[in-house]
């Protein structure tokens, strides 16, 4: 694959990487919702083997993700998730690695659980060698949407220079490093209103999307909240109201301003999103929104089986290292 976005359809690709050995259907249905929203060329890095209705898509292109592994050596092992931080320090280091070794001059990276408002401007113009994302705290940065200009590869190396550097950080951990690195180089995505800031659309960090639609029922035992006022941001919540305006655009209206929503994290998995009935689901979750008037608590069967399963994998191999001890 060669040649920047300009020399393909004129706009930055969507570049998407997953690991592991099934897509999931969120992330099937997202592939397929961009393929069919996004008139730009969308590129799936995975070390999976997609459906036929996956390669269908003529603005598709899926790569191995296993070519870009040489020279990774470090692992983030931990109980979470059957080790779900190693999994995601290796999608960061899998993406750089791709940008380092192919031609793309600028691109939009999302993750696999990131609603784009088929509205959303991808194509502002972005100062050389700069990466744009959303930051959670003043330690960590989120990878959910990320815009990157990668003149000379100077981003690409970077990154892979400072994750050598940190061996031991997450990838939120290292996306808050390289905001205090090299804060000309990595800059913040604006991901919430901040006052003062004369900028009025918004690419979700996190919360926005897991206010609206809840957390992933998965880390929870298949109990999940919505409509959770999140205290580590800079929201008052009190003083928001979240609407779908007559241009179908989701709008978050403050004392301060309207400001559009580009994006939405979807910690919840909730696919109903990844359609072109998205408006549909938006207005039926905002009136969910209004019927409850604040935090309510939900129960997802699927997400307290996988959540079963999850522990089943670090308990089997914990009885068994007991049982021939």
């Amino acid at each position: 694959m060669n040649g920047s976005p300009s020399e393909k359809m004129g706009k930055r690709p969507i570049i998407l990487v997953y690991l592991g050995k099934r897509i999931p259907l969120y992330f099937k249905r997202n592939i397929r919702y961009l393929c069919n929203s996004q008139d730009r060329e969308i590129v799936l890095i995975t070390d999976s083997s997609p459906k036929i209705p996956l390669k269908a898509a003529k603005n598709l292109k899926i790569i191995d993700a296993s070519v870009f592994l040489d020279g990774w050596t470090r692992t983030h092992r931990n109980s979470y998730r059957s080790h779900f931080w190693d999994k995601t320090i290796k999608r960061l280091y899998i993406l750089f690695r791709f940008l380092e070794k192919e031609s793309f001059l600028e691109c939009i990276h999302i993750e696999g659980d990131v609603w784009i408002a088929p509205y959303a401007n991808l194509d502002f113009e972005l100062e050389k060698s700069t990466c744009l994302y959303p930051e959670m705290s003043k330690q960590r940065g989120i990878a959910s949407v990320m815009f990157i200009q990668n003149e000379d590869k100077k981003v690409s190396r970077e990154v892979l220079k400072i994750m050598s550097m940190y061996p031991n950080q997450t990838d939120m951990q290292l996306l808050g490093t390289f905001f205090q690195e090299k804060p000309e180089m990595f800059r913040r995505l604006p991901s919430r209103p901040i006052l003062g800031l004369n900028i009025h659309e918004l690419f979700d960090g996190a919360v926005l999307g897991m206010h609206l639609f809840g957390e992933h029922a998965r880390n929870r035992i298949g109990f999940y909240k919505m409509f959770h006022e999140y205290s580590d941001v800079s929201i008052d919540w009190r003083a928001v109201e979240f609407l779908v305006n007559p241009s179908t655009q989701l709008i978050l209206k403050t004392g301060n301003g309207e400001y559009v929503i580009n994006s939405l994290h979807l910690h919840s998995k909730t696919h109903k999103l990844f359609s072109s009935k998205w408006n549909k689901t938006l207005v039926k979750q905002l009136k969910k929104k209004e019927k409850f008037a604040g935090e309510t608590t939900k129960f997802s069967l699927l997400g307290f089986l996988e959540s079963i399963f999850d522990y089943s994998k670090l308990l089997i191999p914990y009885l068994g290292k007991k049982m021939r001890s």
